[in-house]
């Protein structure tokens, strides 16, 4: 079989018949700040002087766990190179539904002068439709990576779009050679079967905007997720079944305007 070029040119969000629209200012390459878009608006409302000075930004602590996610598979594919024996994955248009709840933790303590709430945020739902590609072939399989567009609406009727990316079935918070930390507890590789299921680490990023919008652009929200996997593993394809997930997401809102 020949390692098929769509795989090589694999555009993940290109085949995602996704609901919703995305602003047209989210990109890859679009940093938290750097919004061209709320230039083009403060420039159409003429602003000079003083006015042109920096949002008055506001961040808020945004966490939440996914306690009862599942994801729909999407369509199911394997290819690979037969001179090089590699088997690879591919799945297209997967969909993840899930509610994301308040954490309940807490930061500061003893060695701090307050103690604050690690979620400020509304609790609410989020869709994400992604596609993903794990690796088949090692003694190690379903190690891969993801991409998606992910839309969350909080129960106050908020609504934020954006893009997502990640692994799968590694550890980052693992030993090094380079320094000593005292969360080493995974390893390079994030797999393993308990009671005939998988338990795989998938790691992330969401990068989204508000469909509300301000004078310098609309509100953002930036988080980060760790979560789980757990794919039952007495099937002969166990990607082309639902699964459960469960999985911590933590980051900032970023509010551009005063209350």
């Amino acid at each position: 079989m020949k390692l098929l070029a769509s795989l090589g040119a694999f555009a993940f969000s290109a085949s995602i018949a996704l609901g919703w629209s995305l602003p047209t200012n989210i990109t890859a390459s679009h940093g938290p700040l750097a919004n061209a878009a709320a230039a083009e608006r403060l420039a159409a409302e003429d602003l000079r002087g003083d006015d042109l000075a920096a949002a008055p930004l506001c961040l808020t602590n945004f966490s939440k766990d996914d306690c009862q996610g599942v994801v729909e598979p999407g369509h199911y594919s394997v290819t690979g190179c037969d001179i090089t024996g590699c088997r690879t994955i591919v799945v297209r248009g997967a969909v993840h539904e899930f509610r994301l709840d308040s954490s309940g933790l807490l930061c500061g303590g003893p060695t701090s002068p307050c103690i604050q709430r690690c979620d400020e945020f509304p609790d609410g739902r989020m869709t994400l439709k992604f596609n993903y590609v794990l690796r088949a072939d090692s003694c190690c399989p379903y190690r891969g990576s993801w991409e998606g567009e992910w839309r969350f609406v909080a129960d106050t009727g908020a609504i934020f779009v954006g893009t997502a990316h990640g692994t799968i079935g590694v550890g980052t918070n693992r030993s090094s050679n380079c320094q000593a930390a005292n969360d080493d507890c995974e390893r390079c590789y994030d797999v393993s079967l308990v009671d005939g299921r998988y338990f795989i680490g998938v790691e992330g990023s969401f990068r989204g905007e508000s469909l509300f919008t301000t004078i310098y652009g609309p509100n953002e929200l930036n988080f980060t997720m760790d979560s789980h996997w757990i794919v039952k593993a007495d099937q002969p394809h166990p990607f082309r079944n639902a699964f459960r997930t469960l999985g911590r997401y933590d980051g900032v809102h970023i509010r551009k305007s005063c209350p």
